[in-house]
């Protein structure tokens, strides 16, 4: 049961995104300024990289700020899922099924100045018969056209995405909404498919229905932990949407026990898949600020948690699904520009201390090599004085050693035999040549 209306909430919601946007437009440029400078830098010292200086899970939440189109994607089953698309949008722009099991394909709503409705596989556009005939006075979506498992659908278009273009505040606000497609029990095809496209240049953020009638069973277990281990820091906003809403009829403000207990078991189920941990129950989600979040220390570790919270009455869900997504919205804004800001200060002071170290080789390198050119010519002149006082003694040591050697040596050219027979009686050499001979003999 759509408002049908854009109440004030709506236009808020809008302006919130077109303020987030805003200022991931300035982060995107400072971030990009950031990267281009250190790889600059990177020339000078290899230790100014971007994986140094902004931790690994700080420059993923960054580009997802900065470079994704904000899109709420809307999870649970058929009925739950149209119900909260149409709250969401103000408008009953898809039709309630009376199956919670018909299966339907993923639908994309984004902003176009005039309604249109095409099919789309991997970027190509299938136009309907629909859609031409009903561009400017589409009210609801046919059903026809949304459902996979009528006979009268063309099986090349089973897995195609039914983009909608609406004129829509939210819309035009810069979200886009995602309604997640059906998949048959115990098969996640339809969650993982969802996923695949959040990776691709989109900021989620997600929103699951449930019935309220039952703890969660096994196969939305399994679908919420899928989503948590997959997008583990995407928020999640888990809505109990009533059979009476669905019924157009007007849900009751106050819960039986039955119904206390039964939101108790899915409060407690949501907890162990690591969902609600940071809200309790008697707070809602606006009354977190984002410098509760753990401060980056300087070993580049990065905390960012999601704010997960949980609409137990259908008739807040649009005022709470605003301070949802204003909380987590500036809480993302606030992390990524704290990561830059600690990112830019630990790069300044390392410029301080390279600029100071070198501030000091060129005060100090000077006076270093003249100490040492001083010290060089003292050594010198010691040396110089050294030996001229030394002189004197170390002649007397070369005469003493030559006088106690001269002995020796002529008592060994006395017994030594010369080959050479020219030598006369004396041991005379008659000339230079048997003389040198001589010499050369001795010296061996």
């Amino acid at each position: 049961m759509a408002s049908n209306s854009i109440g004030p909430e709506r236009h808020h919601l809008a302006r919130q995104v077109q303020a987030f946007r805003g200022h991931a437009k300035r982060l995107k440029r400072i971030f990009k300024d950031t990267v281009k400078v250190l790889s600059d830098l990177q020339d000078f010292d290899e230790s100014l990289s971007i994986d140094q200086i902004l931790a690994v899970d700080a420059q993923k939440c960054i580009s997802n700020v900065v470079s994704g189109r904000t899109a709420l994607v809307v999870f649970g089953d058929t009925r739950l899922r149209a119900s909260i698309v149409n709250e969401i949008l103000g408008e009953a722009i898809l039709p309630i099924p009376r199956n919670s099991s018909e299966m339907w394909r993923m639908i994309h709503f984004k902003y176009k100045k005039h309604r249109v409705l095409s099919h789309t596989i991997d970027g190509f556009d299938f136009p309907t018969v629909v859609s031409r005939q009903h561009d400017h006075g589409l009210s609801r979506i046919p059903s026809e056209t949304i459902r996979t498992e009528i006979p009268t659908v063309d099986p090349k278009l089973a897995e195609a995405t039914l983009e909608v273009g609406l004129n829509n505040p939210i819309l035009e606000g810069g979200f886009e909404i995602i309604c997640s497609p059906s998949t048959s029990p115990g098969s996640l095809d339809g969650v993982r498919r969802s996923l695949q496209v959040c990776q691709v240049e989109l900021h989620p953020f997600f929103v699951c229905g449930h019935d309220g009638k039952a703890p969660l069973n096994s196969q939305q277990v399994a679908e919420l932990e899928l989503i948590r281990r997959q997008m583990a820091d995407v928020p999640l906003l888990f809505a109990v949407v009533s059979q009476e809403y669905m019924n157009m009829r007007r849900p009751s403000s106050e819960q039986s026990s039955h119904q206390i207990s039964i939101m108790s078991q899915i409060y407690d189920q949501l907890c162990r898949l690591g969902y609600l941990n940071d809200v309790s129950p008697s707070h809602s989600p606006a009354s977190i600020a984002p410098h509760d979040v753990p401060d980056t220390n300087p070993e580049l570790n990065f905390n960012f948690i999601p704010v997960d919270t949980i609409v137990t009455n259908f008739l807040d869900f649009t005022p709470e699904l605003l301070s949802f997504v204003q909380c987590n919205m500036r809480q993302q804004i606030t992390s990524a520009a704290s990561s830059l800001h600690d990112a830019h200060a630990r790069c300044l002071q390392m410029l301080i201390l390279y600029a100071h170290d070198l501030a000091r080789d060129v005060l100090v390198t000077p006076k270093r090599i003249k100490y040492a050119r001083t010290k060089e010519e003292e050594l010198y002149t010691q040396l110089i004085d050294l030996a001229s006082k030394k002189q004197g003694e170390i002649k007397e040591l070369v005469h003493t050693a030559i006088a106690e050697a001269a002995e020796d040596v002529v008592s060994q050219v006395v017994q030594l035999e010369f080959d050479d027979s020219s030598l006369d009686s004396s041991y005379q050499a008659p000339d230079q040549k048997t003389a040198k001979k001589c010499v050369i003999q001795v010296t061996y």
